[in-house]
């Protein structure tokens, strides 16, 4: 893909954001995922495998939250290389 990771608002205007993830990680396994909520009881909402980043947020928080979304890819892509094959 032409990018390695998202963030996503949990709550969009026309779809949740799990049902974006889930259309993206469709046509893109390995994406990494950042889930963005002013809503802390989103946190544990039913999504595809991410971090949570509870808004508001500062900058260095979201640098964090990609970072460890991107080392949570690094931890399933092996998984989902085997499902693909």
């Amino acid at each position: 893909p032409p990018f390695d990771a998202v963030v996503i608002d949990v709550v969009l205007p026309d779809r949740s954001g799990p049902v974006l993830a889930r259309a993206l990680r469709r046509r893109h396994p390995t994406v990494a995922i950042v889930y963005a909520s002013g809503y802390a009881e989103l946190e544990g909402h039913d999504r595809e495998p991410g971090v949570f980043l509870a808004k508001p947020f500062t900058p260095v928080d979201l640098g964090l939250a990609v970072d460890r979304a991107l080392d949570l890819r690094q931890a399933v892509e092996p998984d989902r290389r085997a499902d693909l094959a």
